[in-house]
């Protein structure tokens, strides 16, 4: 079945194409054409399949001329061959250990300032005179807040204290301007990359896009002069890493990374800052990334690692809330693994660490991964190009050069893959569930087959998100903190429904998400 091109452009502009797409899977099956040469395609083993082997190419017209901001980089790519090297180079500075790393700069760059500002807001509350009962907050935008103040400051080593307001929202602007700007020039590429001072939103993306790639460039470069001084000072690295001089971010691991053979080769020497092709720098053995592929990558990583991970901290937050026996079963589980001290104050109460938050709250796990199912960030469908020979799928074939979509939100709920797909289920992911058979009502008790595959939220194999292992440390600490710490409510439950739609990510309408927050600890006493 066709929809057309017009339906295609219709579902974008309106935002809400994932639930198009996935109403159809439910009306028409697994397969449908979704234009002339693409077909949309709803099965979770497939997916995995397809998103995992390089023989399905990212089409470059989508990836290279739409997402590609700067250089190409690990997102962008639709070379195998650069794909495998970059993530070769790449992948170890994301690793579990890695992230323990930095886990400090996580804390006190994001997590610790947070809390401070809810419970300035909460005393704040409590001294007005007016009789609110509690602080209001739009945990959405404090969650972008967030978000963008930590990866500023693990990829471009600078905090932009967006939290606290205290710096200049011109670099916000920026970047909300381009991730503005993308989602308009995925839908019309010709104005990909041209100024437009007639159509205000696609001007702003533009000069938005042209900040961040200089402020990518400048910070790389301010990095690399900075390391060079302290290679003057500390000739042992070692030692300036002991004397606490050298940074704990993604930035210097990415500097800091090599390949595992050395690649001297004049034809493929990336040009540096300057625009020369000085080659690449060589420090220790291996390949590293040349101060313009550190720039791209960062600016990848600050793009990806923002609106994603602040839309799950609210769709979490959303979901727990309009579920108040989930909400409650995890208080409990929070509060029984860290009770708060009977004597507990905003300032002396201790942060919640990433190793015993994954090692005592297995239900906070459970609830991030339905969440990540339920409401995915990355809720699109993902494009690939059928290589040459064709792809058959049952009694379909489908030509060489075509597309074929894989509908990340319809997968996510496919009724093949999971029990009751459009409930919130939590438990799922603990123990096994009821599955009946649709045509006997019998069933058997077992993991959903979507457990065992894996959600595609952070697809899967070699093109799987890098920064998965960031994305989950955040969403432990920001959550099992602020559920440690504060009791929240909608601020309205009369009208707390929230309408998702797909600017990139799968955001509220909104841009809101207002609940109340009130202190646990409070004079002295354990308000739980």
């Amino acid at each position: 079945m066709g929809i057309g091109d017009f339906d295609l452009y219709y579902r974008d502009l309106t935002a809400k194409s994932f639930e198009l797409t996935h109403q159809r899977h439910l009306k028409y099956g697994p397969i449908f054409r979704l234009g002339p040469e693409s077909v949309s395609i709803c099965d979770g083993k497939f997916a995995k399949e397809i998103l995992s082997s390089h023989r399905f190419r990212k089409p470059k017209e989508i990836y290279s001329h739409v997402f590609q901001v700067f250089l190409p980089n690990i997102f962008t790519t639709a070379d195998p061959d650069f794909h495998r090297q970059r993530k070769g180079l790449l992948a170890p500075v994301f690793t579990w250990a890695n992230m323990r790393r930095i886990e400090g700069t996580v804390i006190e760059t994001g997590i610790r300032p947070l809390l401070a500002k809810f419970h300035r807001i909460a005393r704040a509350n409590a001294a007005d005179k007016s009789g609110k009962p509690a602080a209001v907050v739009n945990l959405y935008k404090e969650f972008t807040n967030l978000t963008f103040d930590i990866t500023g400051r693990l990829t471009f080593g600078r905090s932009f204290n967006i939290i606290n307001a205290d710096a200049s929202q011109e670099v916000f602007d920026w970047f909300s301007g381009y991730f503005y700007y993308v989602a308009i020039t995925r839908i019309f590429p010709f104005l990909n990359n041209r100024p437009m001072p007639f159509i205000p939103p696609v001007q702003r993306g533009y000069i938005g896009r042209r900040g961040i790639v200089n402020l990518a460039i400048t910070t790389v470069r301010e990095r690399l002069d900075y390391l060079k001084e302290l290679d003057h000072a500390y000739p042992d690295r070692e030692a300036a890493a002991i004397a606490g001089k050298v940074p704990h971010d993604i930035l210097q691991l990415m500097i800091d990374a090599r390949d595992n053979v050395a690649d001297t080769s004049a034809d493929k020497a990336p040009p540096n800052l300057n625009g020369s092709s000085a080659g690449p720098l060589k420090m220790g053995e291996g390949r590293c990334l040349s101060p313009e592929e550190l720039a791209s990558e960062s600016l990848v990583q600050m793009v990806a690692g923002t609106e994603t991970t602040s839309s799950a901290l609210s769709w979490v937050m959303y979901a727990l809330l309009s579920h108040p026996h989930h909400y409650q079963r995890l208080v409990d589980e929070v509060l029984t693994a860290f009770p708060l001290p009977v004597d507990a104050t905003s300032d002396s109460v201790d942060i919640i660490r990433a190793d015993s938050i994954k090692a005592r709250l297995p239900f906070l796990g459970a609830v991030i991964q339905e969440t990540l199912r339920y409401y995915p960030s990355a809720s699109t469908s993902i494009p690939r190009v059928i290589p040459e020979g064709g792809l058959d799928y049952g009694d379909y074939h489908v030509p060489a050069g075509y597309y074929v979509s894989i509908p990340l939100y319809a997968t996510n709920r496919d009724p093949q893959l999971w029990s009751r797909p459009e409930e919130f289920i939590p438990e799922r992911w603990l123990a096994p569930v009821h599955r009946p058979d649709p045509d006997s009502g019998s069933g058997a008790t077992v993991m959903d087959p979507g457990v065992k595959i894996g959600i595609m939220t952070f697809l899967s194999g070699p093109r799987g998100c890098l920064g998965r292992n960031l994305a989950l440390m955040e969403l432990q600490l920001t959550l099992a903190n602020l559920i440690r710490q504060f009791n929240w409510e909608f601020a309205d439950p009369a009208n707390s429904m929230l309408n998702p739609v797909e600017y990139i990510t799968l955001r509220p309408e909104s841009k809101e998400l207002l609940v109340t927050l009130t202190p646990r600890m409070e004079h002295g006493h354990n308000r739980y």
